[in-house]
């Protein structure tokens, strides 16, 4: 990474961010039965319980089960700064959402070595956490995109039509996934800017995101590098995600992950590693078992069981797999379905899916690991009745994903124009090295 690379983050990311201020603009009651009824009743039990340490060796102040000290510290920190000013709480939000925007650029870079599509990753994730996805039509103008090359191919290529069709899909997918779709569901409809930082409680998530790209990138610099110092950082911050969130379980899945994709690229890795993490998720898992209870009424009403948990999975793989339920809940309408958008919107979406796996051989590994680890990131979260900030890792691994569609629609592109495939093309894939 050179010091033009993180001067242009800086500014992308900054930018991005400031966008996200909006949610500072709006008077946050200190009171229960509203959004921020969690907030408020974790500052009053801040205030009774009276001792920070506390949470360390409890329940977290909500009392609902789940070991959460970092969290809980958060908020105790907030408290002593701005008593009951909740507005204010947001700005640790804000803070913890912008440092993970700079990690996921770390992270990149140290998994891949390709420092212009690690700015690009952490630039996307900027603009996810600022909500700018809400705001712009993304997927509207990804599927207007590839309409304008289909139609060119048609007017000024025909023999190169099926090539142009691919850039085509590909393109569209990938605005798809720029469009951040996975990632909108929730119970009361919030979005996930809105969780990740205009409301305080969506801290557990970020928390966890900042402490586990922390660890994987210090984990892949460790195996690059082989010094001990990285080594050690990376456990620490294994450490800290444990202290954040029940989403950390995935967290060794992820270094392993890693360790997997930095073999493959011809680094040799040192595997004892991965039997420590593993070891500390088993510890960590074990106690969190005998020592919390499993089954609080929270809980129990979160779950939404194991069909509507496998559905969500699938629609992490296969976003197409949406459109295909929409399809199936409109067949009662007979022939007329052929009169409204739907079934042809659904072709396209699975065309574009399929398309773009068939010619990802170019780039398969980044593309490969950005949809698998996303997909697992949020795996254990999709059992549980949908809170946008479940998203928040499982989206900071999927900007790997995004990137790297926009780089293979930019390959193939190149190559329907030069009619031949080219190995090295240049452009904004030489320029993402």
């Amino acid at each position: 990474m050179t010091r033009t690379h993180w001067v242009l983050a800086i500014l992308l990311i900054g930018a991005f961010h400031a966008y996200g201020l909006r949610h500072f603009g709006r008077a946050i009651p200190f009171q229960e039965g509203t959004e921020h009824h969690d907030a408020v009743i974790m500052v009053q039990r801040i205030q009774e319980a009276g001792n920070p340490w506390k949470w360390f060796v409890s329940d977290w102040p909500l009392y609902n089960g789940f070991y959460r000290p970092l969290p809980s510290l958060a908020f105790e920190l907030d408290h002593a700064l701005f008593g009951e000013n909740l507005v204010r709480f947001l700005i640790f939000n804000q803070v913890v959402a912008v440092a993970c925007s700079f990690l996921v650029v770390w992270f990149v870079w140290e998994l891949f070595r390709r420092p212009g599509a690690a700015v690009a990753c952490g630039v996307v994730f900027a603009v996810w956490q600022a909500g700018v996805q809400d705001a712009v039509p993304v997927a509207t103008v990804g599927w207007l995109t590839a309409v304008t090359l289909v139609v060119r191919s048609l007017l000024q290529d025909r023999a190169g039509f099926l090539r142009w069709l691919l850039v085509a899909g590909v393109t569209a997918y990938a605005f798809r996934e720029l469009a951040a779709e996975i990632a909108d569901a929730d119970v009361t409809g919030q979005s996930f800017s809105y969780r990740a930082i205009g409301w305080s409680p969506g801290r557990t998530s970020t928390i966890l995101t900042l402490f586990t790209l922390l660890t994987a990138a210090a984990y892949c610099r460790f195996e690059r590098e082989r010094q001990a110092r990285w080594c050690v950082v990376s456990i620490v911050a294994l450490v800290g995600a444990f202290l954040s969130y029940e989403q950390c379980v995935v967290a060794a899945g992820i270094l392993l992950a890693c360790g997997i994709a930095l073999a493959v690229q011809g680094v040799r890795v040192r595997w004892w590693f991965h039997g420590v993490a593993w070891l500390l998720t088993a510890l960590y898992v074990a106690l969190h078992r005998a020592y919390l209870p499993p089954d609080t009424r929270y809980r129990l009403q979160a779950s939404r069981g194991a069909l509507g948990g496998l559905r969500g999975i699938v629609q992490f793989l296969f976003p197409a797999s949406r459109d295909i339920m929409i399809l199936w809940s409109n067949l009662s309408i007979g022939l007329a379905l052929l009169l409204i958008p739907v079934p042809y919107a659904t072709v396209a979406q699975i065309s574009a899916n399929v398309l773009t796996w068939v010619k990802a051989r170019t780039q398969w590994l980044p593309l490969v690991f950005g949809l698998a680890v996303s997909t697992g990131a949020y795996a254990p979260m999709s059992f549980q009745h949908f809170l946008a900030h479940y998203y928040h890792l499982p989206m900071a691994m999927r900007t790997i994903l995004v990137v790297w569609l926009f780089i293979l629609a930019w390959e193939l592109s190149l190559s329907a124009a030069s009619r031949q495939e080219t190995q090295e093309p240049e452009g904004l894939a030489r320029a993402l090295r």
